[in-house]
């Protein structure tokens, strides 16, 4: 008798549409939660991606910072080309300008890069030009800041 009183509920439940109303019903609710699952485990990869490429970016200038055979244009060339490599090899996709902007701010914050001091010297006038040369202590730039 029980078995016979189910059997008709899921009949019914079939016959009437009950049942693709109710799954049409829970996915209402639960294709949102997907969504934001979803477009959370993308910013976590995007986010991780970005600390990955940034810490590539201080390996490679330091690795070549003190190469002297290499001008400085070709030490971020070749920075630029092993990290976009690595990345890549990781299989994560960056663009050309992110590796340019990580090795630039890798660069500008390196101990291990070139600083000098701004300095003051009379031209041959006896005027007083300030020529501001780098001294390492500009805001480099943060790639996580919001523009």
């Amino acid at each position: 008798m029980m078995m016979k009183t189910i059997n008709n509920i899921f009949s019914w439940g079939i016959s009437s549409g009950f049942f693709v109303a109710l799954v049409w019903f829970l996915w209402g609710y639960v294709r949102p939660l997907l969504e934001v699952k979803k477009q959370h485990a993308k910013t976590i990869q995007q986010r991780e991606a970005l600390d990955m490429l940034l810490k590539l970016a201080d390996t490679a200038v330091a690795s070549l910072a003190s190469r002297t055979d290499l001008a400085g244009h070709d030490k971020f060339k070749l920075a630029t080309q092993q990290v976009r490599e690595t990345m890549e090899a990781k299989g994560l996709s960056v663009t050309e300008g992110m590796v340019q902007d990580a090795i630039q701010a890798a660069y500008e914050k390196s101990p291990l890069t070139a600083s000098t001091i701004s300095v003051t010297n009379p031209d041959s006038l006896g005027q007083k030009a300030s020529i501001f040369v780098p001294d390492g202590t500009a805001k480099a730039i943060d790639l996580k800041e919001d523009k």
